[in-house]
């Protein structure tokens, strides 16, 4: 699993994009469609922030990853495309 504490102080649109493409690292999907893809991403990018907060006792740690969640949902939807390029060309270089 993604280790997410390093991350809790995003702040910029730059490392929310950094944040998104490690987290699309590490994304696998058996889907086909762009839509289904999409969805399987949005709900893994989702899951794996609600793990952390719901593992994190700091109450500071968890306010910062719900601003990461839903900044980064904001992002993912407003660069859906882009992120589904990625998926789709890191599926072809394996």
């Amino acid at each position: 699993m993604l280790s997410l504490d390093h991350y809790y102080t995003i702040f910029n649109m730059k490392d929310l994009q950094v944040f998104i493409n490690n987290i699309l690292d590490i994304f696998i999907t058996k889907k086909s469609l762009p839509k289904d893809v999409m969805n399987d991403f949005i709900a893994y990018f989702y899951i794996t922030l609600d793990k952390e907060i719901k593992s994190n006792k700091s109450e500071l740690l968890k306010n910062k990853y719900i601003k990461i969640r839903k900044n980064g949902l904001i992002y993912i939807i407003a660069n859906k495309e882009a992120i589904l390029a990625n998926i789709r060309k890191k599926k072809v270089s394996k």
